[in-house]
Order: structure tokens, then sequence, then C-alpha cells
């Protein structure tokens, strides 16, 4: 199932062997500092090869276990378990390394990192406050705990720290941008200090471009809570401007022509005994702003459910097939996608099983259900439904226009380059909506439609429907899951902290002239019989 390596992953493999050579003639010389330096190369060179990413794991094991009170060997395998996703063994190194180094402020920020992965608040923010206190002048610690606070609604404590750091001098855009986004501007009467700082850092060409695209989205903020529309737009157009890659929406629709190609009720039902019975996973998909994190939140505070975040499993999967919703190395010609995909047999089900119950198991123990809210995985469908057949599926939907409008006014990160510009967003959209038709139609399982209008205003009827879908017993608390402590790491983290509400439900409304092009774009695309799809 695995694509042959590449010459890139070649070279990557032997410098990675050189390292672990080095670290080990290090280590027989008794230069611990040295050996460990080379261990570090070597993680980093293998973050993009799983089979020289394993070979640093199993030499790492063996030097912890040689040096077991030495903590920089606990601390690197912690790290490397971490970048493995392996978040339970990575937690058991950090917190060991912890205790051998008590005083490490770097070992607690990673420690927090992980446990913030794994959903776990409540210690991640005890080991970023511990990696303060001990090293108050570390600036990522200082903003990772203002993050972490931000994200489990403590907005002016978020705020406060992220005030001084920038009044210690910090010119740093995550202080600023942060600070913006935890602060209200509606009754500013004076232009805010953070307003022009942003601007300004914005266009240093010095920055990486994802940060001159977050300090623009900031800096429209602003302009959005002092009505000042024009200039609001003007800087979400100057953010688009800092994608990484254009989105090639023709190879989007070739490859979603493929996958409709190969799949068919016929393909499945000659598949059937390559699935697994578990019904514990729940997929919530759909286009981002559509209601997947409101979703999770909601189920996640049944007593049965664990939230598992947006979970990169099936992306990676159908990558390593050579299926992506870009074409990169590695990428299957679109002609052999048909071939590619008869050829998963039983052996790769089953992997694929076992890995990815593994991550839920860490996510939610002794949970019945463990969601995955990924909201791209409506492309990988077919594979999802190979391996799980008996799994809850989640489709949230929403006006396109509603949803359309949410994703370009929001800083979705570098995965979404198709917001790059209305046409292009449109198009996007509309080859989803496609697609998920072909789904319905194809896959053997059942796809339950939450509409997130549905969700804000008749609450209690489609949270009913929700727990249902996944087999579950009505429990009132998903009414107010708004009172749970769990963490929220998406562009919607700060509304799920609220009740249901139906606010936004029609969030365009007064920006009619500004989205004219989306709106228009969003009407000439239609729908698969050629009818213009009018949003209300």
């Amino acid at each position: 199932m695995q694509p042959s390596p590449g010459p890139a992953h070649h070279d990557s493999r032997e410098s990675v062997a050189r390292e672990l050579e080095a670290a080990l003639q290090s280590g027989k010389l008794n230069r611990p500092a040295e050996a460990v330096a080379h261990y570090q190369q070597a993680l980093e060179r293998s973050r993009l090869d799983p089979a020289a990413y394993a070979d640093v794991v199993k030499h790492l094991s063996r030097s912890a276990q040689k040096y077991p009170r030495d903590a920089a060997y606990r601390h690197l395998l912690g790290a490397a378990h971490f970048f493995g996703r392996d978040l339970r063994n990575a937690e058991i190194h950090l917190r060991k390394a912890a205790e051998l180094a008590p005083g490490n402020a770097s070992i607690l920020r990673m420690l927090g990192d992980c446990l913030m992965q794994a959903g776990k608040p409540d210690g991640a923010l005890s080991s970023y406050r511990n990696a303060v206190k001990l090293a108050p002048g570390d600036r990522d610690a200082r903003l990772r705990l203002a993050g972490l606070l931000a994200y489990i609604g403590a907005r002016e404590e978020a705020r406060g720290l992220y005030q001084r750091l920038i009044d210690d001098g910090a010119r740093d855009p995550l202080a600023y941008s942060g600070l913006i986004e935890v602060s209200d501007y509606s009754e500013a009467t004076a232009e805010p200090p953070e307003y022009s700082a942003a601007i300004s850092l914005a266009e240093n060409p010095a920055l990486p471009p994802a940060l001159r695209r977050m300090l623009h989205f900031s800096a429209a903020k602003i302009d959005r809570a002092r009505k000042r529309r024009d200039l609001e737009f003007a800087h979400y157009f100057r953010a688009k401007q800092f994608f990484p890659y254009r989105f090639d929406v023709e190879y989007f629709s070739d490859l979603v022509a493929a996958l409709k190609e190969a799949t068919s009720p016929e393909f499945f039902s000659e598949r059937t005994a390559l699935s697994d019975n578990s019904q514990r996973p729940v997929f919530i998909f759909g286009m981002p702003r559509s209601g997947t994190t409101l979703t999770e939140q909601i189920l996640a505070a049944h007593p049965g459910v664990a939230a598992g975040g947006e979970l990169t499993f099936f992306t990676e999967a159908a990558k390593s097939l050579g299926i992506a919703p870009r074409r990169s190395e590695g990428s299957l010609p679109l002609e052999r996608i048909a071939e590619r995909l008869r050829s998963i047999d039983i052996a790769d089900t089953k992997l694929l099983a076992a890995k990815y119950g593994e991550q839920l198991q860490q996510r939610g123990p002794g949970r019945m259900r463990v969601t995955d809210k990924m909201p791209g995985n409506f492309l990988h469908l077919w594979l999802i439904a190979l391996v799980f057949r008996d799994a809850g599926y989640i489709h949230c939907t929403r006006d396109p226009l509603a949803t359309c409008f949410s994703c370009f006014t929001t800083d979705l990160g570098d995965a979404h380059a198709y917001t790059q510009d209305f046409v292009t967003l449109a198009r996007y959209y509309r080859i989803y909506q496609d697609l998920m038709r072909h789904w319905i139609k194809v896959l053997p399982v059942r796809i339950f439609e939450s509409p997130y209008e549905a969700l804000v205003t008749q609450p209690e009827s489609a949270v009913r429907g929700l727990l249902a879908a996944v087999r579950l017993d009505w429990d009132p608390a998903c009414l107010t899951f708004h009172e749970s402590h769990r963490l929220a790491q998406t562009a919607s983290y700060a509304a799920v902290r609220e009740p249901i509400h139906p606010r936004k439900l029609e969030n365009w409304r007064g920006y009619e002239s500004e989205i004219a092009a989306l709106r228009s774009a969003l009407e000439l695309q239609g729908d698969e019989t050629g009818n213009p799809a009018r949003p209300a």
C-alpha cells in the first residue's frame, strides 16, 4: 500500500543513518551532549520518512534504556513519539524527562504541547504555567500559555499575557495577533495601537507568509468591529496573496471525477469483507465553517463520547496511495486511480483499522464513540467506508453563501488555498457538493445530513437526531456543551463556548456589495443538472 520511496527519501534515510552512527560513536566515547545533538539532527531529518523515523525511535529507545537517568534522551524520545503522533508514549517519556530534570522549562513546554494535542487542557495549562515560572523570559512558553488561556475561554488573563509580552518589547506577530483575537473592539472610540502595529508587521517581507496573512486577518477583525467594510475586505484580499501555492482547482476537479468513475455500489459490495465492524469512530465532515466544531462539541458533552479533534489519519493514508487534493511528488496519474483503489486488500484495511483504532484509544480510552472532525475527510470517504462500514457518518451542511463567506473571511491555514479568490472558492464548493451527492448514492454507509441552520434554530430536535445517528441515547448535557472544559483548537473555538444561537446564521448580510462576485460565482457554478443554485 505504501508507494515506493523517492530519491528524496533515500537521501534523507542515508543522512539519518549517518547521524545515528555518529550518535552511537559519541555515546561510546562518553560524550552524551554530542550524542544528543546527533540524535536531534537525525530526528529532524526523519520527519518526512516513516522508515527513517522508525530507526530514530528504535535507537533513542535503546539509549534511554541504557541511560535511564539522562533527561535529554527521554526528552528526545518523547519528542520523537510526539512528532509521530503517538501521544500516549510521548506523554510517558516527557513526564519522565520532567521528573529527571524538574528545572527544564523546554521539557515542560513540550509536555504542554503533547497534552494539548491529546485534549488534556488542564494538564497542558499546568505544564505551561510551570514552564513560565521556571523561565519568565521564555517567549514561546508565554505565548503558548496565552494561547491556551484564550482557547479555554480565559480571555482576560490571555489578554494580559499578550499585552505584557508587547510591553516587554516583543514585536512578535503572534503576540499582536493573539491580543487582537481576545480583545473586543465593538465599543472602541479610538484606534487601538495594535492595529497599526499589525499592519506594519504584515508588510515586513522578512516574515513568513503565513504570519503576514494572519496579521492581515487580525487587522480585518478591528475593521469589522469598527464597521469599515472597505478596509476589512482590503485586508482579506491582501491576506490571500500569502498562501504558499495557488490552488489548482482544475486538478481537484479532475481528481474528483476520477474518484467518482472508480467507485460504484458494485465496487463496495464486492469488498464487504475488507471492513472492520467497529462502531467506535464518528466521522464529522463537510466544508469548513459548516458546523463541524459545534457538532463535535455537542457530541463530546455526552458521557459516552470523546472528542478526537481534526485527525489527519485518513488524509495521510490517502496521500500514501498517491491521492491528495493537490498534485505533488508521489501523486498518482489520474488514469491510474481506479487501478490503485482496486488493489487495496484486506491486509491493508486491517492495518489501517488497527492503527486508527490506536489513535482513537489514545483520545478516548473507555468511551463508546470517538469523533474525528476533519472537514476534508469528505474527499476520502471511499477509503473510510472501506475500512469502517459500521462507523457514524455526519455530514455538516450550511447555506452555500454563508459557508463560502465564512471560509473567505477566516484564516483557515495554508491547506485551504482554495479560498484564495471568490471564483476558486465557489468552484471548489460546487465540486465538493457534487462529490457528496455521489458518495450518498454509492457508499455502503448511512450518511446523516446535519444542516447548520437546524442545529442553531431547533437545537434539541437536531441534537436528538445527531445522537440517534451514532446509536447513542439522549443526554441533556449535549445541549449545555458550552459549559464543558473540552478544548476546541479550531477557528470556531470561541463560538463553542457560547450556548447555541442563530446570531451568525447569515453573517454575510450587510456585505452584499463586497461579496457580489462571490454570489455570482456560486450562482454560475449551478448544480449537477446545470440549474443555477441561488443562495437565499
